[in-house]
């Protein structure tokens, strides 16, 4: 790598800008509450039609598996005739 080693090949590249924002700068919750929460109810409106057939069949079948695991559950009375 020669006399300076990798770490400090190219101080200033020429012809490359770069800007920063100071952390102290950037406001991270500005228009949260204004554009924030009406962006968020948009955006689920608009994804509402695509996700919904899957939710209601994932709740159908949800609510068929706990009434079958209900069933199964239930002893049969035939079983028992022959007990004394």
């Amino acid at each position: 790598m020669g006399a300076h080693g990798f770490g400090s090949l190219v101080r200033n590249a020429h012809g490359l800008v770069t800007f920063q924002l100071t952390p102290f700068r950037q406001k991270a919750v500005s228009g949260f509450l204004t554009r924030g929460v009406a962006n968020g109810a948009k955006e689920a409106a608009d994804a509402l039609p695509t996700m919904l057939p899957g939710l209601l069949a994932g709740a159908l079948i949800f609510k068929w598996g706990k009434d079958q695991f209900a069933a199964n559950q239930r002893k049969n009375p035939e079983d028992f005739a022959n007990d004394s």
